[in-house]
């Protein structure tokens, strides 16, 4: 399987925060910090000039990302702390994008924009259907047929 450059750097960044107290990547050493109620592991870096974030996988959670950390797997998701969207995940140093592609998808982006704008539609009309139900049940059926 070839491997990219991005990918190596996300695998050093997941093996070193899984097994270790600080990351080192580049000419950065990072201190691994433990954040939330289920103390889990997390440490933030700079890489090709934006910051993402690298947190290990709630066991707890019900996602089959929480289920693989439940069977002993170490299971690493990374984000974009710019856009807030997780970019990539960490399966026992194995690196999976989140994208498309990763789901065995091959439409185009533009195509689930659509979708997604399509969808919000659907959203906006029903709701805007609920409230008119809703006013003419307001009114009495005699004042509906004169």
């Amino acid at each position: 399987m070839f491997v990219t450059a991005e990918q190596k750097v996300l695998q050093a960044v997941a093996m070193q925060l899984m097994n270790g107290d600080e990351v080192v990547l580049d000419d950065q050493k990072l201190r691994v910090k433990r954040v939330g109620r289920g103390r889990l592991r997390m440490v933030q870096f700079k890489f090709n000039g934006r910051m993402f974030e690298a947190i290990e996988q709630n066991r707890m959670k019900p996602s089959r990302w929480g289920q693989l950390a439940r069977e002993k797997h170490q299971v690493v998701q990374f984000r974009d702390v710019a856009t807030h969207k997780y970019v990539a995940v960490a399966v026992d140093g194995e690196i999976r994008s989140m994208g498309d592609e990763a789901y065995g998808c091959e439409a185009s982006p533009q195509s689930h924009r659509d979708t997604e704008k399509r969808r919000t539609q659907k959203r906006f009309s029903r709701c805007l259907c609920d409230s008119v139900v809703s006013s003419l049940s307001d009114l009495s059926y005699a004042a509906l047929w004169r």
